[in-house]
C-alpha cells in the first residue's frame, strides 16, 4: 500500500491542528472527557473512573463536547 501523498498529508495534520486548537476553546471538563476517550482510546466506563465521574455524566460530556466540536470546526468535519 503506497503512503499517502504529501499534500494529504499536509491536509490531515492542518485538521488535526484544527481539530487540537478547537479542543483547547472547549469546556475543560468537556476537553478532558474528549482527549481520554478519543485520543485516550479508553472506555466510557474507563474515563468515568479517571475523572470521578459517573459514566453517564462522561457520556453527557462527550457528547456535548463533541457538538461543541462540530460547531467551531464547521465545514472541516464534513470534510473529513
Amino acid at each position: 500500500m503506497a503512503a499517502p501523498s504529501l499534500e494529504i498529508q499536509v491536509g490531515r495534520r492542518l485538521q488535526l491542528r484544527a481539530v487540537l486548537q478547537a479542543l483547547r476553546g472547549l469546556p475543560s471538563e468537556r476537553a478532558e472527557a474528549i482527549t481520554l476517550r478519543i485520543f485516550g482510546d479508553l472506555r466510557m466506563a474507563d474515563v468515568a473512573r479517571v475523572m470521578g465521574k459517573s459514566e453517564a455524566a462522561v457520556k453527557m460530556l462527550v457528547s456535548r463536547g463533541l457538538a461543541d466540536l462540530r460547531a467551531r470546526l464547521g465545514d472541516l468535519m464534513d470534510e473529513g
